[in-house]
């Protein structure tokens, strides 16, 4: 809406957003763990998002991969490991992904192999998408680790 424009001339706008039908769930990795007394370097396999249909769970994980450190407030992947997210759409199409995360030893966010560099929009248009850890650089061992995600969905 537009400050001092009349309702009318606005209900066009929200008629097309609800047409789309596209919802959206975002959540800082900090909030989450402190609103869900997440306990320092514990390993947490999912995220409950409050919506039965949404997941966010680890998917492949080794010794590491999924827990979650208080310094930076971040849910740690692990290239080594071959650690894997994995967010999913029961009753209809994740839209798109964005993750908010640092880095270690030039970890890089991969979806479908190719990298994509912290808050970056990710078009999905699938049930779920599936993410790991790959290097920007040469090293085998890089980190992600997250701190933000948002995801845009639409139920059938």
């Amino acid at each position: 809406a537009v400050a001092g424009t009349p309702l009318s001339a606005n209900t066009e706008l929200f008629a097309k957003w609800k047409v789309a039908g596209v919802e959206k769930y975002e959540m800082t990795i900090k909030d989450y763990a402190t609103s869900n007394s997440w306990v320092n370097g514990t390993k947490y396999t999912s995220i409950d998002t409050g919506n039965s249909n949404l997941s966010i769970e680890v998917t492949k994980t080794g010794s590491y991969s999924g827990k979650y450190y208080t310094s930076g407030n971040e849910w740690r992947f692990y290239q080594t490991e071959k650690g894997e997210l994995t967010i999913s759409n029961s009753n209809g199409n994740i839209v798109s992904v964005t993750i908010t995360y640092n880095i270690s030893n030039s970890g890089v966010l991969l979806y479908n192999g190719t990298k994509y560099a912290s808050g970056t929009k990710i078009d999905i248009n699938s049930s779920s998408a599936a993410f790991t850890v790959g290097n920007s650089g040469t090293a085998t061992n890089g980190q992600v680790k997250i701190t933000k995600i948002t995801i845009e969905y639409s139920n059938n």
